[in-house]
């Protein structure tokens, strides 16, 4: 459901202060200064070396340089054209219900061009990092949020948003809602489909996989009664826990980060380096973080979170966020239900690969069908 009513406020009954993303790092960082680690003891078997931040700024600079360009030209052509449309998705279409968003947030989305879709294309499957990358590069470049109010947030209401700021049960759903519009608007067709069989009579109906066709996972009772609509989390008290424990829905920028620092670490490793990566704090740290904002390109935050974790944790408080964590599951399921013959049935899904959802009917498909 989408929260409704007046204003959020905090504990003392006055209006929450929104305050700055650099105000609210500081608040959760403390009070010392960002020290580099340049010159870190390579047999500290900490999280790992990261690059110096200059020089992952200068790559981020090169990176932009090479697209900004190009992109702008190809921005303004579809706007000339009149071509760039944005169309609303709706709260309560996505899978989420917008449950875990702020109050007010508006997430648009546009159609791929057809450059975008052929730059997607080039996805090299068999690397998952480059998977991950491509999906949420049209996400980036086709989604637009405008973010709503939230109490302690690192951004101010009405200020623009970015799909990082999705969560993860509705990702799966946008890129399909943007394939489904892409297609629409090129007026081309790549029909995703699956054939279903009735198991008591044996009929068959194909079944055409869009957004609309997945199942998704529920939460159950048990867990929901935990969920704080004001602070969008889950909190959890008991005399056992050191303090309050607080789970949040990951989002698509906290998991990106965590994907490209295990990137990153596995690199270091494979160059020789003493690295010590810490799998396990990897995979609860994403349930632990508030916003992806927090997480600073030097991996301080990080720090500081696995730092708590390992040392101010209580046993008990470890213990039942790990399992916890292996009971609960988000986003969609592997199977497609419809029903066939007056009767529900329920497959695994299986589409062709990742590459072939923004794939388009073309001569290479009529010259050579298996292509």
């Amino acid at each position: 459901m989408v929260e409704q009513g007046t204003d959020e406020q905090n504990g003392n009954g006055t209006p929450a202060r929104l305050i700055s993303e650099e105000d609210a790092k500081n608040a959760l960082l403390g009070t010392q200064s960002v020290v580099q680690e340049e010159n870190k003891d390579p047999n500290d078997k900490g999280l790992g070396v990261v690059k110096p931040l200059a020089v992952q700024k200068q790559e981020n600079l090169e990176n932009m340089a090479k697209n900004i360009d190009k992109e702008t030209a190809h921005l303004k052509k579809q706007v000339s054209n009149g071509k760039l449309e944005y169309r609303q998705i709706f709260p309560n279409t996505l899978p989420s219900q917008s449950e875990y968003y702020e109050f007010g947030r508006v997430i648009e989305m546009r159609p791929a061009s057809l450059e975008e879709m052929t730059e997607y294309a080039t996805m090299r499957e068999e690397d998952i990092y480059d998977v991950e990358a491509k999906v949420n590069q049209i996400l980036d470049r086709c989604v637009k949020i405008t973010l709503g109010e939230r109490i302690g947030g690192v951004v101010t209401a009405g200020s623009t948003g970015s799909y990082k700021d999705l969560s993860q049960p509705d990702k799966i759903f946008v890129i399909f809602a943007v394939r489904d519009y892409s297609l629409q608007q090129h007026q081309r067709e790549n029909k995703l489909s699956q054939v279903l069989t009735n198991p008591k009579n044996g009929e068959t109906q194909k079944i055409e996989l869009t957004k609309d066709s997945f199942d998704y996972y529920k939460l159950s009772d048990n867990v929901v009664k935990f969920y704080n609509n004001v602070e969008k989390c889950f909190i959890f008290t008991h005399k056992d826990f050191d303090s309050p424990l607080k789970v949040f829905v990951p989002t698509v920028g906290i998991v990106e980060y965590v994907t490209n620092y295990i990137k990153e670490q596995t690199e270091t490793i494979r160059s020789g380096k003493n690295v010590f990566l810490d799998q396990h704090f990897l995979g609860i740290v994403q349930f632990i973080v508030p916003d992806w904002r927090l997480l600073d390109e030097d991996h301080v935050y990080l720090h500081k979170l696995q730092e708590e974790y390992k040392y101010q944790w209580s046993y008990d408080k470890k213990m039942f966020l790990g399992k916890l964590i292996s009971h609960i599951n988000l986003g969609i399921t592997n199977t497609i239900t419809a029903k066939v013959g007056g009767v529900d049935v329920t497959e695994r899904i299986f589409f062709r690969s990742y590459k072939s959802i923004f794939d388009i009917s073309s001569a290479a498909s009529e010259l050579i069908p298996d292509l």
